[in-house]
């Protein structure tokens, strides 16, 4: 789990997108006006969240003919206590995924009621902030209750970004030791032998450099074949 974060079970939610709306302030008397609920608001924020099975385990129960359809649930829910508003309707894919949105038992939550989620399917939402603090991390935060998963990942990186950061610093690790051996080793055949502080400094900086670029290259590398073949 260290070098693959990405479980069996595992379901990615991604904010994909913030859009603030708001007022222009110190102009009186504005032309327009926001309002929420018949009453006046300064400013919001439109948030577009995705909502992925990215790990290799379906998520949820089959259906069976005759049975009451059995769905999950997955709370998105903002910390500071500012309202969350779902917009339009989802969206899924594949199109036949069973999801519904629903207002949760407080006004900073919303739910979602989902049917069997497969490796790969994915829904699409947006939400409205209304009043939105300032400083927040993350407009909402993913809640669920899954068999197998301590707790759905949320955050603004997709699974790929997921994979780079994760093998990124052991593959940086990896690198930089095995190109400081090999810088010594070079040394060590060499005919003049001339220690100094110079030449040193220079070989770590060297080692130090490459080191970095070969762990971004093939960190991504590694985080490509695993989202595409791994987690499949």
């Amino acid at each position: 789990m260290f070098f693959n974060p990405i479980g069996k079970v595992d379901l990615t939610v991604r904010i994909e997108r913030e859009i603030p709306v708001g007022l222009p302030s110190g102009a009186t008397p504005l032309p327009i006006r926001l309002v929420y609920e018949g009453r006046d608001i300064t400013r919001a924020s439109i948030v577009q969240v995705e909502i992925l099975n990215s790990g290799s385990t379906p998520i949820g129960e089959t259906e069976k003919e005759g049975e009451a359809k059995k769905r999950w649930k997955l709370d998105l829910k903002n910390r500071d206590g500012v309202a969350v508003v779902p917009l339009g309707t989802a969206r899924s894919k594949p199109e036949n995924l069973k999801v519904d949105v629903v207002s949760g038992p407080s006004p900073d939550l919303v739910s979602l009621e989902i049917g069997l989620l497969n490796p790969g399917d994915s829904i699409f939402l947006e939400l409205m902030l209304v009043e939105p603090k300032d400083g927040a991390a993350l407009p909402v935060i993913a809640e669920a209750r899954i068999p197998g998963l301590h707790e759905p990942v949320t955050g603004r990186r997709n699974v790929r970004e997921r994979l780079r950061d994760a093998f990124l610093l052991p593959m940086w690790i990896v690198a930089f030791s095995a190109l400081s051996v090999w810088s010594m080793y070079a040394y060590s055949k060499r005919s003049d032998k001339k220690p100094g502080i110079a030449l040193a400094v220079v070989s770590l900086m060297v080692s130090l450099f490459a080191s970095v670029a070969l762990a971004l290259g093939s960190s991504w590398l590694i985080a490509w074949f695993a989202a595409n073949v791994l987690s499949k």
